[in-house]
């Protein structure tokens, strides 16, 4: 997935993700305005004069863009392109076109708490550095119960994934029971990078 769309209407806190979003992903932001279809244009001709320099595409408010502005953008956000992700923001998600949020994972930001509905999927792309990351910022309890919830409830029922399945509800377990967040959530992803060299 190469397009994330931001649900939140706290814009302050839904910046903050994206600045967190693409500094873990080693990107440069570069905004645009979509409001319309010229705006659109000047999207597409900037993505094909792509360089090699890793970049987040980051257009805010897409619910205040017309709808030929939203259909211009389609194709875009269909094709993959080298280096560049693409980061949209909504404060109200009924008024972005299905068929943009089709094409996104959906990301909602509410109470300055994120979650995924794809967590499994967002987790299993970052490197082991970044899961490494992703991990040691999580210092409270309820985030890391939430986290780990997230990320059962998305791996993929399959015999494939059943040592990851177990590892994720011991260390569910372990934090529920008051055990070290750090240490479980730690033993969590080696545990998830012991079964991928297997």
């Amino acid at each position: 997935m190469h397009s994330y769309l931001f649900v939140g209407t706290d814009t302050k806190s839904v910046y903050e993700k994206i600045l967190e979003f693409a500094k873990t992903r080693n990107s440069r932001i570069i905004e645009f305005d979509i409001s319309t279809i010229d705006n659109v244009k000047e999207i597409i001709h900037y993505v094909n004069l792509q360089s090699g320099e890793k970049q987040l595409i980051y257009l805010p408010s897409i619910n205040n863009s017309s709808e030929a502005a939203q259909n211009a953008l389609l194709k875009t956000l269909e094709e993959e392109h080298l280096n560049i992700t693409f980061a949209i923001t909504t404060e109200n998600e009924e008024r972005v076109l299905e068929t943009i949020r089709s094409r996104c994972e959906i990301i909602r930001i509410t109470n300055k708490e994120t979650y995924s509905e794809n967590a499994f999927e967002e987790y299993i792309l970052l490197s082991a550095s970044e899961k490494i990351k992703t991990i040691s910022g999580i210092k409270d309890r309820k985030e890391a119960i939430k986290w780990l919830k997230n990320i059962i409830s998305n791996i993929p029922k399959d015999k494939n994934q059943v040592k990851l399945i177990e590892a994720a509800e011991q260390a569910l377990h372990r934090i529920e029971s008051n055990g070290n967040i750090q240490i479980q959530l730690t033993d969590f992803v080696a545990n998830d990078l012991l079964v991928r060299a297997d």
